[in-house]
Protein backbone atom coordinates (compact mmCIF):
# COMPACT_ATOMS: atom_id res chain seq x y z
CA UNK A 1 0.00 0.00 0.00
CA UNK A 2 0.96 3.55 -0.81
CA UNK A 3 2.81 5.47 2.00
CA UNK A 4 0.75 8.60 1.29
CA UNK A 5 -2.65 6.39 1.65
CA UNK A 6 -1.15 4.82 4.81
CA UNK A 7 -0.39 8.25 6.37
CA UNK A 8 -3.77 9.49 5.56
CA UNK A 9 -5.51 6.56 6.66
CA UNK A 10 -3.50 7.19 10.29
CA UNK A 11 -4.46 11.05 10.11
CA UNK A 12 -7.81 10.67 10.42
CA UNK A 13 -7.65 7.44 12.93
CA UNK A 14 -7.79 8.15 17.02
CA UNK A 15 -4.94 7.24 19.20
CA UNK A 16 -6.85 4.49 20.83
CA UNK A 17 -8.16 3.14 16.98
CA UNK A 18 -4.48 2.94 16.53
CA UNK A 19 -3.46 0.78 19.48
CA UNK A 20 -6.20 -1.51 19.63
CA UNK A 21 -5.66 -2.60 16.00
CA UNK A 22 -2.09 -2.80 16.96
CA UNK A 23 -3.19 -5.25 19.80
CA UNK A 24 -5.67 -7.03 18.04
CA UNK A 25 -3.00 -7.81 14.89
CA UNK A 26 -0.41 -8.84 17.55
CA UNK A 27 -2.44 -11.43 19.20
CA UNK A 28 -4.13 -12.72 15.85
CA UNK A 29 -0.25 -13.99 14.85
CA UNK A 30 0.69 -14.84 18.22
CA UNK A 31 -2.48 -16.89 18.81
CA UNK A 32 -2.87 -18.26 15.07
CA UNK A 33 0.90 -19.26 15.05
CA UNK A 34 0.75 -21.13 18.54
CA UNK A 35 -2.52 -22.95 17.25
CA UNK A 36 -0.85 -23.69 13.86
CA UNK A 37 1.79 -25.23 15.73
CA UNK A 38 0.14 -27.02 18.38
CA UNK A 39 -2.90 -28.28 16.14
CA UNK A 40 -2.88 -31.83 14.69
CA UNK A 41 -5.83 -30.53 12.32
CA UNK A 42 -4.41 -30.18 8.72
CA UNK A 43 -7.09 -28.58 7.56
CA UNK A 44 -6.80 -25.54 9.49
CA UNK A 45 -3.06 -25.28 8.83
CA UNK A 46 -3.66 -23.05 4.83
CA UNK A 47 -6.28 -20.60 7.38
CA UNK A 48 -3.92 -20.28 10.27
CA UNK A 49 -0.89 -19.54 8.39
CA UNK A 50 -2.95 -16.93 6.83
CA UNK A 51 -4.37 -15.04 9.38
CA UNK A 52 -0.53 -14.95 10.46
CA UNK A 53 0.99 -13.56 7.24
CA UNK A 54 -1.82 -11.52 6.98
CA UNK A 55 -1.67 -9.82 10.59
CA UNK A 56 2.20 -9.90 11.02
CA UNK A 57 2.01 -7.75 7.30
CA UNK A 58 -0.55 -5.09 9.19
CA UNK A 59 1.60 -5.08 12.48
CA UNK A 60 4.68 -4.53 10.36
CA UNK A 61 2.96 -1.70 8.10
CA UNK A 62 2.10 0.14 11.30
CA UNK A 63 5.25 0.04 13.50
CA UNK A 64 7.36 0.91 9.78
CA UNK A 65 4.96 3.61 8.76
CA UNK A 66 5.65 5.12 12.36
CA UNK A 67 2.17 5.25 13.18
CA UNK A 68 1.86 5.88 16.78
CA UNK A 69 3.07 9.54 15.96
CA UNK A 70 0.90 9.98 12.70
CA UNK A 71 -2.88 9.45 14.37
CA UNK A 72 -5.30 12.60 14.53
CA UNK A 73 -4.43 13.29 17.99
CA UNK A 74 -0.63 13.37 17.39
CA UNK A 75 -0.63 14.99 14.52
CA UNK A 76 -2.81 18.02 16.18
CA UNK A 77 0.09 17.75 19.15
CA UNK A 78 2.43 18.20 16.65
CA UNK A 79 1.13 21.28 14.35
CA UNK A 80 1.06 23.07 18.21
CA UNK A 81 3.74 22.25 19.19
CA UNK A 82 5.19 23.66 16.05
CA UNK A 83 3.21 26.62 16.65
CA UNK A 84 5.13 26.88 20.00
CA UNK A 85 8.25 26.85 18.38
CA UNK A 86 7.60 29.68 15.84
CA UNK A 87 6.46 31.63 19.22
CA UNK A 88 9.89 30.93 20.61
CA UNK A 89 11.53 31.78 17.75
CA UNK A 90 10.17 34.89 17.68
CA UNK A 91 10.65 35.70 21.59
CA UNK A 92 14.41 34.79 21.06
CA UNK A 93 15.01 36.90 18.11
CA UNK A 94 13.43 39.90 20.24
CA UNK A 95 16.27 39.58 22.57
CA UNK A 96 19.06 39.16 19.21
CA UNK A 97 19.73 35.56 20.72
CA UNK A 98 22.05 33.97 18.13
CA UNK A 99 25.17 31.66 19.95
CA UNK A 100 24.05 28.26 21.70
CA UNK A 101 25.08 30.00 25.53
CA UNK A 102 22.47 33.12 24.71
CA UNK A 103 19.44 30.87 23.64
CA UNK A 104 20.38 27.69 26.68
CA UNK A 105 20.19 30.55 28.94
CA UNK A 106 17.07 32.29 28.48
CA UNK A 107 15.41 29.10 27.90
CA UNK A 108 16.51 27.95 31.72
CA UNK A 109 15.39 31.27 32.95
CA UNK A 110 12.34 30.86 31.23
CA UNK A 111 11.70 27.53 31.89
CA UNK A 112 12.13 27.46 35.49
CA UNK A 113 10.10 30.40 36.01
CA UNK A 114 6.78 28.65 34.68
CA UNK A 115 6.70 30.81 31.26
CA UNK A 116 6.68 27.29 29.30
CA UNK A 117 4.26 25.78 31.40
CA UNK A 118 0.29 25.76 31.77
CA UNK A 119 0.27 26.50 35.43
CA UNK A 120 3.25 29.03 35.37
CA UNK A 121 5.45 26.80 37.43
CA UNK A 122 7.53 24.01 36.73
CA UNK A 123 10.09 21.04 39.08
CA UNK A 124 11.95 18.47 38.42
CA UNK A 125 10.70 15.02 38.66
CA UNK A 126 12.69 11.87 40.49
CA UNK A 127 10.41 9.18 38.71
CA UNK A 128 9.05 8.16 35.07
CA UNK A 129 6.22 7.51 33.94
CA UNK A 130 4.14 6.55 31.31
CA UNK A 131 4.94 8.21 27.99
CA UNK A 132 5.06 8.16 24.28
CA UNK A 133 8.50 8.42 22.91
CA UNK A 134 7.95 11.10 20.66
CA UNK A 135 6.40 13.12 22.73
CA UNK A 136 9.37 13.88 25.37
CA UNK A 137 9.12 18.00 25.29
CA UNK A 138 5.61 18.73 25.58
CA UNK A 139 5.66 16.89 29.14
CA UNK A 140 7.33 20.07 30.33
CA UNK A 141 3.45 22.52 29.31
CA UNK A 142 2.59 20.08 32.17
CA UNK A 143 4.31 21.85 34.38
CA UNK A 144 7.19 18.50 35.40
CA UNK A 145 9.77 16.85 33.90
CA UNK A 146 13.00 14.87 33.58
CA UNK A 147 15.99 15.51 31.80
CA UNK A 148 14.88 13.75 28.70
CA UNK A 149 12.37 16.19 28.20
CA UNK A 150 13.90 19.38 28.69
CA UNK A 151 16.75 18.30 26.84
CA UNK A 152 14.53 17.45 23.86
CA UNK A 153 12.94 20.77 23.97
CA UNK A 154 16.31 22.47 24.44
CA UNK A 155 17.12 20.83 20.66
CA UNK A 156 13.87 21.57 19.01
CA UNK A 157 14.14 25.28 19.92
CA UNK A 158 17.99 25.00 18.58
CA UNK A 159 16.93 23.25 15.21
CA UNK A 160 13.99 25.78 14.55
CA UNK A 161 16.91 28.28 14.99
CA UNK A 162 18.68 26.49 12.40
CA UNK A 163 21.63 25.46 14.75
CA UNK A 164 22.63 22.41 14.27
CA UNK A 165 21.59 20.28 17.36
CA UNK A 166 20.81 16.93 18.78
CA UNK A 167 20.26 15.01 22.27
CA UNK A 168 23.67 13.21 23.56
CA UNK A 169 22.86 10.23 26.16
CA UNK A 170 25.34 10.14 29.14
CA UNK A 171 26.67 8.42 32.34
CA UNK A 172 26.42 10.66 35.29
CA UNK A 173 27.92 8.42 38.37
CA UNK A 174 25.13 8.02 41.01
CA UNK A 175 25.30 5.83 44.27
CA UNK A 176 23.35 2.90 42.57
CA UNK A 177 24.59 -0.54 43.04
CA UNK A 178 26.88 -2.10 40.92
CA UNK A 179 24.42 -3.74 38.85
CA UNK A 180 22.93 -0.95 37.79
CA UNK A 181 25.91 0.91 37.48
CA UNK A 182 27.28 -1.59 34.99
CA UNK A 183 24.28 -1.01 32.77
CA UNK A 184 23.98 2.59 33.14
CA UNK A 185 27.72 3.27 31.97
CA UNK A 186 26.25 1.74 28.90
CA UNK A 187 22.90 3.10 28.16
CA UNK A 188 23.35 6.17 30.12
CA UNK A 189 21.46 7.72 32.60
CA UNK A 190 20.70 11.40 31.67
CA UNK A 191 20.29 13.48 28.75
CA UNK A 192 21.61 17.03 27.43
CA UNK A 193 21.72 18.94 24.24
CA UNK A 194 24.63 19.28 21.80
CA UNK A 195 24.99 22.36 19.39
CA UNK A 196 27.19 23.31 16.59
CA UNK A 197 27.43 27.04 16.08
CA UNK A 198 30.31 28.65 13.80
CA UNK A 199 32.25 25.73 14.16
CA UNK A 200 32.44 25.93 18.34
CA UNK A 201 30.92 22.76 20.19
CA UNK A 202 28.66 23.35 23.28
CA UNK A 203 27.45 20.57 25.77
CA UNK A 204 24.26 21.84 27.31
CA UNK A 205 22.63 20.01 30.62
CA UNK A 206 19.81 22.44 31.24
CA UNK A 207 18.43 20.03 33.25
CA UNK A 208 21.05 20.59 36.12
CA UNK A 209 22.23 24.09 34.85
CA UNK A 210 25.72 23.57 33.45
CA UNK A 211 28.33 23.44 30.86
CA UNK A 212 30.71 21.24 29.59
CA UNK A 213 34.05 21.28 27.83
CA UNK A 214 34.93 17.76 26.07
CA UNK A 215 38.46 16.15 27.80
CA UNK A 216 38.99 13.38 25.44
CA UNK A 217 36.78 10.99 23.50
CA UNK A 218 33.93 10.26 25.55
CA UNK A 219 34.53 12.84 28.15
CA UNK A 220 32.78 15.70 29.28
CA UNK A 221 33.84 18.09 32.18
CA UNK A 222 32.07 20.46 34.29
CA UNK A 223 31.19 21.14 37.65
CA UNK A 224 30.83 17.49 37.65
CA UNK A 225 32.04 15.25 35.03
CA UNK A 226 29.90 12.84 32.46
CA UNK A 227 30.76 10.12 29.99
CA UNK A 228 29.01 10.49 26.78
CA UNK A 229 26.94 6.76 26.12
CA UNK A 230 26.20 7.38 22.44
CA UNK A 231 27.35 10.35 20.65
CA UNK A 232 23.38 10.79 19.14
CA UNK A 233 19.95 9.90 20.74
CA UNK A 234 18.00 9.94 17.98
CA UNK A 235 14.63 10.66 19.96
CA UNK A 236 12.58 11.61 17.04
CA UNK A 237 11.21 13.92 19.94
CA UNK A 238 9.37 16.64 17.21
CA UNK A 239 7.81 14.25 15.07
CA UNK A 240 9.36 15.70 12.02
CA UNK A 241 12.66 17.18 10.57
CA UNK A 242 14.04 17.85 13.62
CA UNK A 243 14.14 13.53 14.83
CA UNK A 244 18.00 14.40 12.63
CA UNK A 245 17.37 11.41 10.88
CA UNK A 246 19.35 12.85 7.68
CA UNK A 247 21.83 14.05 9.96
CA UNK A 248 22.45 11.31 12.65
CA UNK A 249 25.49 9.75 11.05
CA UNK A 250 26.97 12.76 10.03
CA UNK A 251 30.99 12.07 10.79
CA UNK A 252 31.78 15.86 10.71
CA UNK A 253 30.08 15.67 14.17
CA UNK A 254 32.24 16.66 17.26
CA UNK A 255 35.57 17.07 15.10
CA UNK A 256 36.22 20.93 15.79
CA UNK A 257 36.00 20.37 19.17
CA UNK A 258 35.86 24.17 20.00
CA UNK A 259 35.02 25.89 22.96
CA UNK A 260 34.41 29.82 24.00
CA UNK A 261 36.51 30.70 26.88
CA UNK A 262 35.05 30.49 30.40
CA UNK A 263 34.89 34.12 30.93
CA UNK A 264 32.64 34.58 27.45
CA UNK A 265 30.27 32.42 28.88
CA UNK A 266 30.06 34.01 32.21
CA UNK A 267 29.44 37.24 30.62
CA UNK A 268 27.23 36.16 28.14
CA UNK A 269 24.90 34.45 31.06
CA UNK A 270 25.28 37.70 33.17
CA UNK A 271 24.13 39.71 30.41
CA UNK A 272 20.74 37.19 29.55
CA UNK A 273 20.32 36.73 33.42
CA UNK A 274 20.14 40.57 33.59
CA UNK A 275 17.64 40.90 30.41
CA UNK A 276 15.75 38.43 31.76
CA UNK A 277 14.97 40.10 34.93
CA UNK A 278 14.49 43.70 33.31
CA UNK A 279 11.85 42.58 30.78
CA UNK A 280 9.31 40.33 32.63
CA UNK A 281 6.77 42.10 31.07
CA UNK A 282 7.76 40.61 27.51
CA UNK A 283 7.74 36.78 29.26
CA UNK A 284 4.52 37.42 30.72
CA UNK A 285 3.13 38.38 27.63
CA UNK A 286 4.89 35.39 25.88
CA UNK A 287 3.37 33.22 28.66
CA UNK A 288 -0.33 34.43 28.39
CA UNK A 289 -0.43 34.26 24.56
CA UNK A 290 0.98 30.42 24.75
CA UNK A 291 -1.00 29.75 27.52
CA UNK A 292 -3.99 28.04 25.89
CA UNK A 293 -1.07 26.01 23.13
CA UNK A 294 0.10 24.91 26.81
CA UNK A 295 -3.12 24.07 28.21
CA UNK A 296 -4.60 22.05 24.64
CA UNK A 297 -0.99 19.65 24.83
CA UNK A 298 -1.79 18.76 28.20
CA UNK A 299 -5.22 17.62 28.41
CA UNK A 300 -4.65 15.85 24.45
CA UNK A 301 -1.71 14.23 26.17
CA UNK A 302 -3.58 13.43 29.10
CA UNK A 303 -6.08 11.73 26.94
CA UNK A 304 -4.15 9.75 25.09
CA UNK A 305 -2.04 8.82 28.62
CA UNK A 306 -5.65 7.43 30.06
CA UNK A 307 -6.71 5.78 26.52
CA UNK A 308 -3.27 4.20 26.41
CA UNK A 309 -1.66 3.43 30.03
CA UNK A 310 -5.22 3.66 32.31
CA UNK A 311 -3.30 6.85 33.53
CA UNK A 312 -6.03 8.66 36.50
Amino acid sequence: MNNNIIDEILKNMSINTYNNISKCTFLSMISSSTIDILSSNTALYGYLDNISCISAIILCTLILSKGNIKTKELVEIRNLYNEFLNNYKVLNETFDNKDPYSIYRMYINTLYNGYLSKNKSFKLIDKDYNEFYSLFAVNIFNGSGVCRHISSMLCDIFNKLDIESYNISCYLDTNSDKLSNILLKIIGNHLITYANYNNIDYYLDATRSETYKRKDKYDLTGLTDLKITSKILNIDNAFFKFSNNDKIYNPKLFECNNTLDDNIKEEIFKNIDKLFKENKDIFEKFYNENKEIYETISNKVLSIKRSTFNVI
